[in-house]
């Protein structure tokens, strides 16, 4: 094997380690090489470099750093130092201690405050501008005559004195480095080119600040072997390194890349309930991509997935948000679980005329018009209470969901999710907490599927001057469970109800609510009123500014009197009193519902 591909390979393999030092568990080998994020590096040729590198151990298709499965009874100095000199580079204190509790799991508290403080012993460990290495990568310069900085360091005499020979009257480490590299034919021990370094420079010399402008040079690479080498040319680099994939592509990693049964311990739920309480709310899949690196595409997904989902249902503190989104428990109140009073709709009564004759009778659907037998699904006509989700006409689901308020929801702060496509939101769990944003507005409000609506819009609604037909928008974001709230000054002219209108309405209900009125009394009035007609639609939310009152009654009323009719091929409904005589529809008796 040429100098190139075996210094690309400590490379690779170093790279490799850092991937997974200070992480806690194993890595399996896709997860691995997904985290080194070098589309060059195959798994294939990741594993022919690991299997081969005795810092790497695999235990049931997942790889570890194998100093985790040493001798435990070693000093923990020992232990750090020896972690630190495989990762070859400078580490963070809590990688540091992190990777010392997975070789000592059982001492974790102990060891959780005592390893920063270890980190502080010069003798073992120095301190740098990126994190903490070993004293023992560092050239010892307590001596002021360099052959006894030779002997202290243990260097070859003849090999030192060439290469501070060859850095002579270098300015900076770098530039000693690379002189030194030069004559020893580009690899060198990295102690040697400190020596070199020390020569040239003499009392500037400082073995940390030589360390790190090594590490951090360009064209030359300190690697954990404890050598300096220098890079060759990005294209000579790349042409190995294909040429390494393509000799390790025969390799059969059929039982290593195998999608096997995943145990979700309670470590992983510990840890993704972490996250979604941290995060507000979590996606399944993405949970289990941060886990165990599988995705819906892998056949152990839908395993983990339910196994994960079924520890997550157990947690007191979070919640299934519908879909795959899990999230934090917030707190749901009593008014989010129930109907608010002023939007049931009671019965209403037969009325009787002191002559006898009876208004306001319900018929059977097949005693409706035709075309009122399709009307009485169209969502603006529908309301909660009043709804058949089985046979709404919901508009399509898409990114957003396009929203007509009407006076008692303005009131109350509510939607109804008639008018909501079930599977925009989704139709469980029964609750479903979701984030809903207005011009830098943000708040929690609830879609409950029981209930059958959205509650908290209050806030929303306050720029809302209309008294009913308002349009405003609730679309979906990139992030799940978040939506926006959208209100332009839109609105639909079928519900729309004028400031004339409402005077004229409240009028009504005023006089309905004194007695001696039925509902066909309120509905000719209305149509009195509407003398261009009205949709049906339109005459069922007059109606309900009067008095909660079901669709279907006024369906039934419009089909039983000959006063009724549609305008033409318009639709709109009319009240013709010129058949006020006529009274009610004798063919319709048979559909009286008892």
């Amino acid at each position: 094997m040429s100098n190139t591909k075996q210094t690309l390979r400590l490379m690779i393999a170093d790279k490799l380690y850092r991937c997974m030092f200070g992480t806690e568990g194993g890595m399996k080998l896709k997860q691995l090489v997904k985290t080194l994020d070098d589309k060059d590096i195959t798994p294939e040729l990741a594993y022919d470099i690991m299997k081969d590198d005795s810092r790497f151990e695999t235990v049931q298709h997942k790889w570890f750093p194998s100093i985790r499965f040493g001798n435990r009874n070693s000093a923990i100095t020992k232990i750090m130092t020896d972690a630190l000199e495989d990762l070859g580079c400078e580490a963070s204190a809590e990688d540091i201690t992190a990777e010392l509790i997975a070789v000592i799991p059982s001492e974790k508290d102990k060891l959780a405050k005592t390893a920063p403080k270890l980190l502080a012993n010069k003798s073992y460990f120095f301190a740098g501008k990126n994190g903490y290495g070993p004293a023992s990568a560092l050239l010892d310069v307590s001596a002021d005559d360099p052959d006894d900085v030779i002997f202290d360091n243990d260097l070859p005499e003849d090999e030192a004195a060439e290469l501070a020979k060859a850095a002579k009257g270098s300015k900076s480490y770098v530039d000693a480095a690379e002189a030194a590299l030069k004559a020893a034919k580009g690899t060198a021990d990295s102690k040697l080119l400190a020596f070199a370094a020390w020569s040239a420079m003499g009392g500037k010399f400082k073995p940390v600040d030589f360390y790190e402008a090594v590490s951090e040079a360009e064209g030359i690479k300190l690697l954990s072997d404890g050598n300096v080498y220098t890079i060759p040319a990005a294209s000579t680099l790349k042409k190995n390194l294909k040429a390494m994939a393509d000799e390790a592509s025969a390799l059969d990693l059929e039982e290593d890349m195998s999608d096997e049964p995943i145990v979700v311990a309670e470590e992983d739920a510990d840890k993704v309930v972490e996250r979604i309480l941290d995060a507000g709310s979590v996606g399944i899949e993405e949970a289990l991509e941060e886990l165990y690196d599988i995705s819906p595409a892998d056949s152990n997904f839908e395993q983990a997935k339910n196994d994960l989902e079924a520890v997550l249902k157990e947690r007191d503190d979070i919640m299934w948000g519908g879909g795959g989104r899990w999230m934090a428990k917030p707190e749901i109140t009593e008014d989010i679980a129930e109907i608010p009073a002023s939007l049931l709709k009671p019965d209403v009564e037969p009325y009787e005329t002191p002559e006898g004759d009876l208004y306001d009778l319900m018929l059977e659907p097949e005693g409706l018009d035709s075309e009122l037998k399709l009307r009485i699904y169209d969502p603006l006509a529908e309301d909660v209470c009043d709804e058949d989700p089985t046979l709404t006409d919901y508009q399509p689901a898409g990114d957003r969901q396009i929203c007509v308020l009407t006076y008692r929801h303005k009131i109350e702060g509510t939607f109804p999710l008639c008018q909501i496509n079930p599977d925009f939101f989704g139709k469980t769990p029964e609750i479903i907490p979701i984030t809903l944003t207005s011009d830098g507005k943000e708040k929690t409000v609830f879609v409950n599927n029981n209930t059958r609506l959205i509650y908290g819009l209050k806030d929303f609604y306050k720029d809302i001057e209309a008294l009913s037909g308002a349009i405003f928008y609730i679309m979906k974001t990139e992030t799940p469970g978040k939506f926006r709230f959208l209100f332009n000054g839109e609105s639909n002219p079928e519900l729309t109800v004028d400031m004339q209108s409402s005077m004229a309405l409240l009028d009504i209900k005023d006089r309905y609510e004194a007695g001696n009125m039925s509902i066909y009394d309120v509905i000719v009035e209305i149509l009195g009123m509407r003398k261009k007609g009205v949709t049906f639609a339109q005459l069922v939310n007059d109606v309900n500014i009067v008095r909660r009152c079901s669709r279907v009654l006024v369906a039934s009323i419009l089909s039983s009197y000959h006063v009724f009719h549609t305008k033409g091929k318009t639709g709109l409904w009319t009240y013709d009193e010129k058949k006020q005589s006529q009274g009610f529809n004798k063919s319709k008796r048979k559909y009286i519902k008892k």
